[in-house]
């Protein structure tokens, strides 16, 4: 087991209440966007550190370079988002 999955899944649950609230107070059908600067800022409010839109960094055996790839959250270095918005939830989400 990795050594930060027990601090990462207790993360897990504030963050999915944070993201529930900001559903909650916004509603469906806004921009993924808009959703991520809503969760960035309910974080916030719930004292958790959280940075967005970072480019990634990629070793390969010793060779370090960045990518234009982006990945959406990263709360308290430690639980990493990628964020969805969707009108309805379909066969298809569900896993």
């Amino acid at each position: 087991m990795h050594p930060l999955f027990k601090v990462a899944d207790e993360l897990s649950r504030t963050v999915i209440g944070a993201a529930i609230e900001v559903h909650r107070l916004k509603g469906s059908g806004l921009i993924e966007s808009i959703y991520e600067k809503c969760l960035m800022r309910e974080l916030s409010l719930r004292h958790l550190a959280a940075v967005n839109q970072q480019v990634v960094r990629i070793e390969y055996k010793g060779y370090i370079f960045e990518e234009p790839l982006r990945f959406d959250m990263l709360v308290e270095d430690c639980l990493l988002l990628e964020l969805k918005s969707i009108k309805e939830v379909l066969p298809i989400h569900k896993a």
